[in-house]
């Protein structure tokens, strides 16, 4: 089978050849978890006064507020894989205290009512919650990528398998192991890939980004003007688009806002460093692994219950935390997801005993610790090595143009 894919704004392109047994193989080892978004109805194409009959929604968060009548109301936020729900139930008959203790137990309901339209904007008048207990998949409640995780998987596992010893067996090893809670996670909460299968889908970029920049430029330094002269062409059509319309928002929330001295900057860098001794297969395993921490970093419904298994396998939690959108995991919250990284490259070369010298594993935590490029973008550390440019770069640009084009 030969795969053909667009990348970054559909100006460049990569091909993937896998034989019809490894398509197989790799199918039946690893586990796709995947349906349709088009599960979930969509509030936005409903109409004013429809009926809402027990639709599944997950629960993001409430507040209770106050009617022109001074009556207490709740404003109920929800998820669906189309995107956030809003819902307000009005105090009839006590429901207002008697829905409150519901909503601190629980997180998946069924919902009654009609869509209410306002100024543009449709929402639900709640009748009815009750609990849901039956087993959902979690892609029917929170938005998911579009792109078929069947095809992304052939893809990666195309990249890794060609690699050289040791770096081929390092990013197998991690996929076989963390799959199944890796390709479900997001990136982030809100700022790129935010949703479903969004951290496969970024390793993915930051692999065909960095696959271009390596081997199929006439040069790195060749490669990354290119993506440049893409993004800058793109950015301003953008601003080009603002001034026609009248567009009243700030420069500085536009993708690509400041972004090109950082580039320059980082190709200076690279100069200084002579970018013939560039590891290209370390740059493309250390790629699996730069964000793989986030498996730590967030939490939502339906992740596995025993995720910790993988750092602490002696971890006796207090309590189990209800599971509800994307949010903040309690052990990414304090340490991010550079640092539990490295502790998922360690746990897999120690337990796989993986032979790897130790200038390689120095520099798989360099570029895990540095691939954000900048102290005040969150990195540990400043790239202070080729591979560790590379990577920072293929995640720069994969993030920014993320936000411009989501789809692809």
């Amino acid at each position: 089978m030969i795969l053909e894919k667009t990348f970054f704004y559909n100006k460049l392109h990569t091909t993937i050849q896998l034989d019809d047994d490894t398509m197989q193989k790799v199918s039946d080892f690893f586990e796709i978890k995947q349906i349709p978004s088009s599960e979930s109805f969509n509030l936005e194409n409903m109409k004013n006064k429809e009926p809402i009959r027990n639709e599944i929604l997950l629960l993001r968060s409430y507040t209770v507020e106050t009617a022109r009548n001074g009556k207490p109301f709740l404003k109920i936020e929800f998820n669906n894989s189309s995107g956030v729900v809003v819902g307000r139930m009005f105090d009839n008959n006590n429901s207002v205290e008697l829905t409150i203790p519901m909503l601190e137990a629980e997180r998946v309901f069924y919902v009654e009512g009609s869509v209410n339209e306002y100024q543009g904007k449709n929402s639900i008048n709640i009748d009815r919650l009750s609990v849901c207990r039956e087993a959902i998949n979690p892609t029917t409640l929170l938005p998911a990528t579009e792109l078929s995780v069947q095809e992304l998987l052939w893809e990666m596992f195309a990249y890794m398998d060609a690699l050289q010893e040791p770096h081929r067996t390092i990013a197998l090893k991690g996929l076989q192991i963390y799959w199944k809670e890796f390709s479900m996670k997001p990136a982030a909460k809100g700022h790129h890939h935010a949703y479903l299968h969004g951290l496969l889908k970024h390793t993915i970029g930051l692999m065909r980004i960095a696959k271009y920049i390596t081997e199929e430029a006439k040069n790195p330094y060749e490669g990354i003007y290119h993506l440049t002269e893409i993004a800058e062409a793109q950015h301003k059509e953008a601003l080009k688009q603002r001034l026609q319309e009248g567009s009243t928002s700030r420069y500085t929330y536009m993708p690509w806002a400041g972004s090109f001295d950082h580039v320059y900057e980082m190709v200076a860098n690279l100069i200084e460093m002579d970018e013939m001794e560039l590891d290209k297969d370390l740059i493309i395993a250390g790629i699996f692994y730069h964000d793989l921490g986030k498996i730590f970093e967030y939490t939502h419904i339906g992740e596995i219950s025993n995720k910790y298994d993988w750092l602490y396998p002696t971890l006796k939690a207090t309590k189990t935390p209800i599971k509800g959108g994307i949010d903040m995991d309690p052990l990414g919250k304090y340490m991010g997801h550079m640092a539990t990284g490295i502790m998922l490259l360690k746990d897999t070369v120690e337990k796989q005993n993986i032979q790897v010298s130790l200038e390689d594993i120095v520099k798989y935590n360099h570029c895990i610790l540095a691939h954000h490029g900048r102290l005040e973008w969150g990195t540990n550390i400043k790239p202070m090595i080729p591979e560790a440019i590379i990577m920072h770069l293929a995640d720069f640009f994969d993030s920014r143009w993320e936000k411009d084009d989501p789809v692809n």
